[in-house]
C-alpha cells in the first residue's frame, strides 16, 4: 500500500470517527444545544476528512479537484461551527439571541464555501495541485482570498480559545477546570499542528505535502468525547430499569451466544478458506484471530467493570472484525462475507443503547464503501465454498435470531406480569385509603387470598414477635388449600432465631431464603425452628414495629423451595408496606381518640377537656350557687433543671409533678397540663374562698418537698395565681385569661407563693399590656419624639452640650413617661429598635443645627446595656455618623453605672470600639451602683455624671455633700469630667462651683426642649 493509499485511508477512518463520535452525543441528548453543535462539528470534519480521502488518491486533477470543492464544505465551515460550539461549552449561548451573532460567526465561512466550493469561476484559481509522493497536494497561490481564509481560521480558532480560557479562569470547580484544561489544551495543540503543516509548509515554505489537517483536528473531537466520558459534559441521560430490555443474568447469555457465534464463525472461515485455497496453514491464522476475539467475548462477561464499558468493548471488538472479515476475501469482492455483518446486526437489536447498532451499521457501510473503492469491479465464479459459506451464515443467522425472539417473548411476558401487578398494587392502594378499625382485618384476608392464589403460596402469615419474652403469636393464615385457615396461636421460640431474626430485619430490612437447607451450620437453631414449622422456603416483612413487638408479613412454601424475581419481592414488599400504613392508620385513630382529650406525656386533661369540664362545672355551679376556682401553676426554674436532667430527665420530672399534683385534688376535680411546665386545676363545688387557699397551700407545701431523678435530688418551687367563679369571670376563657394574670403577679413579686386575682391587679396588667402593645406600632406611627436638656459650663455659663431625652405622647393613653415605658421596651425586645431611632436622630438634627450655622456642640444620648451588649452596635453608631454626616466628637454616649461594672469583658472591648471612632463615653447615674475602682480606671470613658437624688439633699444632708465631694475629686483624679444633673436652685450651684464641679444641668437653667426651642438658646 503506498503512502497516498494510506493517508486516504487514515482520511477516510477520521471521517468515520468524527461522525459515530457526533451521532453519540446527540443520542445521550437529542434536545441540548450543545449535543447539536457537537453533531454539525463532527459532519463538518467529516465531509472535510472524507473530501480528502477521496482528492488524495484521485485518478487525475479533474477528480481531485472535485473532491476538494466537496471538501471545502467542511473545513470552510468547521471553524465557525467550532467557534459557535465553544461560546456554548462555556455559556455564553446568550449572545445568539440577537440576530446579528449568528450573521457575524457564519459569514466568514459562507464566503470560504462560496468562494472554495460553489463558485465555479473563483473556485478553479484557488488551487494548484501538484501529484507527489504522497499522493496530490494543493500549492497555496498566497492570492488574496487564501489571506482571507488564514486570517478567518486563525481569528476564530484564538477566540475559541480566548473564550475556553477565561472560562476555566473564573471556574471553581476543579472537574469545571479539568474539562476545560482537556479541551483548551487540545484546541491549543491542533491550533499550533495545524497551523504549521497547513499554512506554514504550505503557504510560506511552499513544501510540496499534502494537508493532514482533519487528523489533527480529530483531536479535540476525541477529547470532547473523553469530558463526555469522564466528565458527564453534554448530560447523558440514564435508563431506568423498566428501559432495559438485557437485565443482568440475560446480558450474560447474549455474551456467552455472541462468543459462540465468533467460535462457530472461526470454523467456518476456516473451512470455506480451506475450500478456496487447498491450503491447511493459511486459513488457520484467520480462524484462529476469529476465535480469540470469541474468548475475548466470553470473558468480558466475567470481568469486574461497568455495563457501559463492557457495551463499548464489545462494539469495538465487532467493529473490527467485520472490516477485518470483510478484507481478507476482498479479492473477491467479499461477495458472500458481506452477509455476515446481519448477525451483529440482529444481536444490536437487544440492546437498550443505540450507540450499538450505530456503530456497526457504520462500520458496515463504510467497510463496504472502502471495498468499493479499492475494489470497485471483480468478476467471479460461484464454487462449493461460497454457497458453504452461505448456508454457514445463514444458519448461525437464525439461531442468533431465535434467541432474539426468545429474549424478546420473555421480556413482554414479563411486563405483562409486572402490569398485572401493578394493577394488583394500584387496587389494594385504592381500597385501603378507606381502612379503619372495624375493616381492617377484612381487607388484609381479601389481600392474602389474592396473593396465596396469585404466587401459589403454601401459607401466609401474621407474626407478632415479642422480643422480650421470646413468643411468636400467628394470625390470618392463608392455608395450604387455598383458603384462610384462620388459626391463631402462640409459642415459644429460642433467643438466637429472635436475635438472627432482628438481625437480618435490620441489616436488609427483610428475610428472603429461597432454601431452608442452604442456611450456614452458625444458625442451625433457626434452620431446626423453620424445620419444625416444615418450611423450606420463606420470605419475611415487617410491617409494624413497637418498642417490644415486631409485626411480621411471612410467606412461606412448605412442599417445595421458591426462588422469588427480584419484581416479585418488590411487590411482596409493597403490599407489606400497604398493610403497614394501614396498621399505622388504624393505631393512629385509636391513639387520636385518647390524644384529643390528653396530654401525650403526662396523661393528664390536655387544654380541650379542661375547657369542656370547667363549663360543666360552671353551669352547675350556677344551679348550685357554689364557687369554681381555677388555679394557673408555674414550675419555677424548670429550664435550668431540665438543662441538667435532660430532656428525657425532665420528662420524668414532669410525670412525677403530675402524679403528685392528681393526688393532690379530689377525684371530681381536674388538674391539665396547660403548657411545658405549666398546669391548670379546676376545684368546683366550693363553698368558701378560703378552702382553695387551703388546697393551694397544700398543693405547694407537696411540690416543694424534694424529688429525686436519676439519684439526684432536686428542690422545686412553683408559683400559682387564683380565679374564682362568679368574681373573676363567668366564662371559661375569662377564668384561665384571670388565673394567668395572678400566675404572672406571683412571677413578677419573687416566684414561689400564690396571688388571688382582683379587679386592681387585673387593671394594672392590661394596662401593662395595653402599653407593651402599643409600644410596637409607636415608632411606625411617629408617636415618639426628642427633647434636648442644655448641659451648661460652670466656668462660662454657656451651653456646651445637650443631652437628648425621649418622649412619648400617645394618641390615647396621653403622654407617657419614659420611666413607665422603657422597663417595658426592653422587656418585649423593642429597647434596641427605639434607642437606634433616638441615635440616628439626635445625630441628624445635630448636623442640621451646625448645617444652619449653629456653634457646634456635643449631644448625649443614652444608651441601655442591651443596645451596649448588641455585637453589631458599634457597626450602627459608625453607620449612622456616616449616614448623618456628624462629626464623631459632637455624639456623647451615655451609659449607666450598672453596665459599665458590668464583669464581663465585653463591655470595655465595645467601649474601647466606640472610643475609638471618636465618640465621647460617660457613665450616667454615677454613685447610684456599686462601682469597682479598680474596674472604674480600666474603662475607656471621659466623664462621669452625679446623679440627680446626691443634688437633691446636699442643702439638708452633709453625708450627700461629702458624696458629692469625693465623686468630684475622684473624677479630677483619674483625668475625667464630672458633670451634676438635677441642679434646681442657686445654693445647689454655687457647692458645685465651690467644689469646682465641670458642668451642671437641671431646671435652674432648662427645662428639657423641643428642637425649635433649642435654635432660639443657641
Amino acid at each position: 500500500m503506498s503512502i497516498g493509499e494510506l493517508l486516504s485511508v487514515l482520511f477516510y477512518f477520521c471521517g468515520i470517527i468524527s461522525i459515530m463520535l457526533g451521532c453519540y452525543s446527540l443520542h445521550i441528548d437529542t434536545k441540548g444545544k450543545l449535543n447539536r453543535t457537537f453533531l454539525a462539528l463532527c459532519v463538518s470534519l467529516s465531509v472535510w476528512a472524507f473530501g480528502f480521502s477521496m482528492a488524495v488518491n484521485a485518478a487525475d486533477m479533474s477528480g481531485c479537484l472535485f473532491w476538494r470543492r466537496i471538501s471545502a464544505f467542511g473545513w470552510g465551515s468547521m471553524y465557525s461551527i467550532l467557534l459557535h460550539f465553544s461560546l456554548i461549552l462555556t455559556k455564553k449561548d446568550g449572545l445568539f439571541k440577537k440576530w446579528w451573532t449568528h450573521m457575524l460567526i457564519y459569514t466568514p465561512a459562507a464566503i470560504t464555501i462560496y468562494v472554495f466550493a460553489i463558485s465555479n469561476s473563483m473556485a478553479l484559481q484557488q488551487y494548484n495541485f501538484v501529484r507527489t509522493s504522497f499522493g496530490w497536494a494543493n500549492i497555496s497561490g498566497n492570492n488574496g482570498w487564501d489571506w482571507f481564509f488564514n486570517i478567518y481560521y486563525i481569528s476564530f480558532m484564538l477566540t475559541a480559545l480566548g473564550v475556553i480560557w477565561k472560562s476555566d479562569w473564573n471556574s471553581y470547580s476543579a472537574s469545571l477546570k479539568n474539562k476545560d484544561n482537556s479541551i483548551m489544551l487540545s484546541f491549543l495543540i491542533a491550533f499550533i499542528l495545524g497551523t504549521v503543516t497547513d499554512i506554514i509548509f504550505n503557504s510560506v515554505c511552499s513544501i510540496d505535502i499534502p494537508q493532514i489537517a482533519p487528523i489533527i483536528i480529530l483531536l479535540p473531537i476525541i477529547v470532547i468525547y473523553y469530558t463526555i466520558i469522564r466528565y458527564g459534559l453534554m448530560n447523558p441521560k440514564h435508563v431506568s430499569e423498566g428501559e432495559v430490555i438485557l437485565n443482568e443474568s440475560a446480558r450474560a447469555k447474549v455474551y456467552a451466544y455472541i462468543s459462540l457465534t465468533y467460535v462457530a464463525g472461526s470454523f467456518l472461515t476456516y473451512f470455506v478458506q480451506y475450500l478456496h485455497y487447498g491450503d491447511l496453514l493459511h486459513p488457520l491464522y484467520t480462524s484462529a484471530f476469529i476465535f480469540i476475539l470469541g474468548i475475548v467475548i466470553y470473558f468480558l462477561k466475567v470481568i469486574k467493570i461497568g455495563e457501559y464499558s463492557k457495551d463499548i468493548l464489545l462494539v469495538i471488538i465487532i467493529s473490527i472484525t467485520i472490516p477485518s472479515i470483510t478484507f481478507i476475501f476482498i479479492e473477491f469482492g467479499s461477495v458472500t462475507v458481506w452477509a455476515f455483518s446481519f448477525l451483529f446486526i440482529v444481536i444490536a437489536l437487544l440492546f437498550n443503547k443505540a450507540v450499538v447498532l450505530t456503530s456497526i451499521a457504520i462500520s458496515t457501510l463504510s467497510t463496504q464503501v472502502l471495498v468499493w473503492i479499492l475494489n470497485p469491479e471483480v468478476r467471479l465464479v460461484l464454487d462449493k465454498a461460497d454457497y458453504l459459506g452461505r448456508i454457514g451464515i445463514l444458519c448461525i443467522t437464525m439461531w442468533l435470531a431465535f434467541y432474539v425472539n426468545k429474549v424478546y417473548i420473555k421480556r413482554l411476558s414479563q411486563h405483562a406480569e409486572q402490569l398485572s401487578l401493578q394493577t394488583f398494587i394500584s387496587e389494594i392502594s385504592s381500597d385501603f385509603i378507606n381502612v379503619n378499625q372495624l375493616n381492617i382485618d377484612e381487607k388484609m384476608n381479601w389481600v392474602i387470598r389474592i396473593l396465596g392464589k396469585l404466587f401459589s403460596i403454601d401459607q401466609i402469615n401474621i407474626l407478632l414477635l415479642d422480643i422480650n419474652q421470646y413468643t411468636v403469636e400467628y394470625s390470618n393464615i392463608w392455608g395450604v388449600k387455598g383458603e384462610s385457615a384462620g388459626k391463631n396461636y402462640k409459642y415459644n421460640v429460642k433467643m438466637d432465631y429472635v436475635s438472627w431474626l432482628i438481625d437480618q430485619l435490620i441489616s436488609y430490612e427483610s428475610v428472603y431464603i429461597p432454601d431452608v437447607e442452604t442456611l450456614p451450620e452458625a444458625v442451625d437453631d433457626v434452620k431446626n425452628e423453620f424445620k419444625t414449622r416444615q418450611i423450606r422456603s420463606v420470605v419475611s416483612i415487617p410491617i409494624a414495629e413497637k418498642e417490644k413487638t415486631i409485626r411480621i408479613l411471612e410467606f412461606a412454601f412448605v412442599s417445595a423451595t421458591k426462588k422469588w424475581q427480584d419484581e416479585e419481592l418488590r411487590t411482596l414488599k409493597i403490599i407489606a408496606n400497604i398493610f403497614a400504613d394501614g396498621l399505622r392508620k388504624v393505631e393512629v385513630e385509636n391513639e387520636i381518640s385518647y390524644m384529643a382529650y390528653h396530654d401525650h406525656l403526662t396523661g393528664l386533661a390536655n387544654r380541650r377537656l379542661f375547657r369542656d369540664r370547667l363549663s360543666q362545672a360552671i353551669a352547675l355551679a350556677k344551679r348550685t350557687e357554689k364557687m369554681v376556682g381555677v388555679i394557673f401553676i408555674d414550675l419555677d426554674s424548670f429550664k435550668t433543671i431540665n438543662d441538667t436532667l435532660g430532656h428525657e430527665g425532665g420528662d420524668v420530672l414532669l410525670k412525677v409533678i403530675s402524679e403528685k399534683l392528681s393526688n393532690s385534688v379530689r377525684q371530681s376535680d381536674t388538674v391539665s397540663r396547660f403548657g411545658a411546665d405549666k398546669f391548670l386545676v379546676m376545684i368546683n363545688n366550693l363553698s368558701y374562698e378560703r378552702d382553695i387557699i387551703s388546697m393551694i397551700e397544700n398543693m405547694m407545701l407537696i411540690l416543694n418537698q424534694p424529688l429525686v431523678v436519676d439519684g439526684q435530688e432536686f428542690n422545686l418551687t412553683t408559683s400559682a395565681g387564683i380565679a374564682m367563679y362568679p368574681f373573676d369571670g363567668t366564662e371559661t376563657d375569662s377564668l384561665i385569661k384571670n388565673a394567668d394574670i395572678a400566675l404572672y403577679k406571683a412571677k413578677e413579686k419573687g416566684k414561689n407563693q400564690y396571688v388571688l386575682c382582683s379587679s386592681a391587679l387585673k387593671d394594672e396588667i392590661m394596662n401593662k399590656i395595653k402599653i407593651t402593645n402599643n409600644l410596637y406600632r409607636a415608632l411606625e406611627r411617629e408617636e415618639f419624639y426628642l427633647t434636648y436638656q442644655p448641659q451648661i459650663d460652670l466656668t462660662t455659663g454657656k451651653i456646651i452640650g445637650l443631652e437628648a431625652l425621649i418622649r412619648w405622647n400617645h394618641p390615647e393613653l396621653g403622654f407617657v413617661s419614659p420611666a413607665v415605658f422603657i422597663p417595658f421596651a426592653e422587656q418585649a425586645g423593642l429597647i434596641s429598635k427605639i434607642g437606634e431611632w433616638v441615635l440616628s436622630t439626635a445625630c441628624e438634627q445635630n448636623k442640621k443645627w451646625q448645617t444652619e450655622g449653629h456653634p457646634p456642640i456635643c449631644v448625649a444620648v443614652n444608651v441601655s446595656a442591651k443596645q451596649l451588649r448588641n455585637p453589631d452596635f458599634v457597626a450602627q453608631v459608625k453607620n449612622i455618623l456616616e449616614t448623618s454626616g456628624l462629626d464623631p466628637r459632637y455624639l456623647e454616649v451615655e451609659i449607666t453605672e450598672s453596665a459599665a461594672m458590668s464583669e464581663t469583658n465585653d463591655i470595655i472591648k465595645y467601649l474601647s470600639d466606640i472610643r475609638k471612632l471618636g465618640v465621647m463615653i460617660s457613665i450616667d447615674d454615677f454613685g447610684t451602683d456599686y462601682s469597682s475602682l479598680s474596674r472604674l480606671k480600666e474603662l475607656p470613658i471621659d466623664k462621669i455624671k452625679i446623679d440627680k437624688q446626691f443634688i437633691d439633699s446636699i442643702e439638708e444632708r452633709e453625708k450627700d455633700k461629702a458624696i458629692v465631694r469625693t465623686i468630684i475629686n475622684l473624677a479630677k483624679n483619674l483625668d475625667l469630667k464630672v458633670i451634676a444633673e438635677g441642679v434646681e436652685n442657686e445654693n445647689q450651684l454655687q457647692f458645685l462651683k465651690q467644689e469646682l464641679c465641670d458642668e451642671v444641668q437641671g431646671y435652674y437653667y432648662y427645662m428639657p426642649m423641643t428642637a425649635q426651642d433649642i435654635e432660639r438658646i443657641l
